[in-house]
């Protein structure tokens, strides 16, 4: 269950007016209500998908207006609205899904996703990773303090002023490299692209990157392995996580191994930007 005191968080996200009680914390309702949709929409999110793949419209109808009715319990009412609105779009008895339909409710999963991982962080803390340590090591024996960082160009407020950060970047998807970097083309900063965790690990050997942004999901080594490998080597610039995945377990693994933020595929420009920005 969460916790009244650090869903207050919660207030500085994108939703609309939510219930409180007397003492100004969010109702108990509330908060069960956030734990529903977190736990249940990444499996209906799955359902509704792969209706879509069947083109199975009475399936599909079924799973988005069950998603509709989480986030109107999270007082998600716009995302509702298109819930509502896709849900009588997706075509009757064995007529095939609307392609336009599936890309419409594809962005708003994409959508949904993006609230339920800011959400999570919201519940983490300010300092998620922290947080989540702070968790385990209170039942776990202490371990000892991680390594210092290699040298001090690693902390973002010492840089040179006329240095551009530097950008890291894996995927071994190219086109998403591609549309990370345009997103960023009028952000002063350079990106660097490499499509595999060892090729990241090399590029460390002589550089030092202010920023890393991580998929997930890659041969060989995933997003997740290699953050851990950044970390063993001290190296503390956040790192900012590409995924389409908001279950609560992948979250909090992610955050255990550094994460600072998230940008949900498929990649949206403007969104990408204003996650990036708060740590340039």
């Amino acid at each position: 269950m969460c916790d009244a005191r650090d869903l207050r968080r919660i207030r500085d996200l994108n939703l609309d007016i939510m219930p409180v009680d007397s003492s100004g914390n969010l109702s108990e309702n509330y908060m069960k209500s956030i734990d529903r949709f977190i736990e249940g929409f990444p499996a209906e999110k799955d359902v509704l998908l792969k209706s879509f793949h069947a083109d199975n419209a009475k399936a599909a109808t079924k799973s988005l207006l069950a998603i509709r009715v989480m986030l109107e319990g999270v007082h998600a009412d716009e995302l509702a609205k298109e819930c509502l609105l896709y849900s009588n779009k997706m075509g009757k008895g064995d007529e095939k899904i609307p392609e336009r339909t599936k890309a419409y409710v594809s962005v708003l999963l994409s959508s949904a996703v993006s609230l339920s991982i800011d959400l999570q962080m919201a519940i983490l803390g300010k300092d998620a990773s922290n947080t989540v340590f702070a968790r385990e090591e209170s039942a776990a024996p202490v371990r000892s303090a991680p390594p210092e960082p290699r040298n001090a160009a690693v902390g973002l407020d010492i840089l040179p002023p006329e240095k551009k950060k530097e950008i890291l970047a894996v995927d071994d998807d190219t086109y998403c490299l591609d549309t990370f970097k345009e997103a960023l083309k009028d952000v002063p900063c350079k990106v660097i692209c490499v499509t595999s965790g060892k090729a990241a690990l090399n590029v460390l050997n002589a550089r030092n990157p202010d920023l890393f942004a991580l998929d997930i999901e890659m041969p060989d080594m995933d997003g997740l392995t290699l953050a851990k490998n950044i970390r063993k080597r001290g190296i503390k610039a956040p790192i900012v996580f590409i995924t389409g995945n908001s279950t609560k377990e992948f979250v909090i693994r992610a955050v255990k191994e550094g994460a600072s933020d998230f940008i949900v595929k498929p990649i949206n420009p403007k969104r990408a930007v204003e996650r990036i920005n708060r740590f340039l």
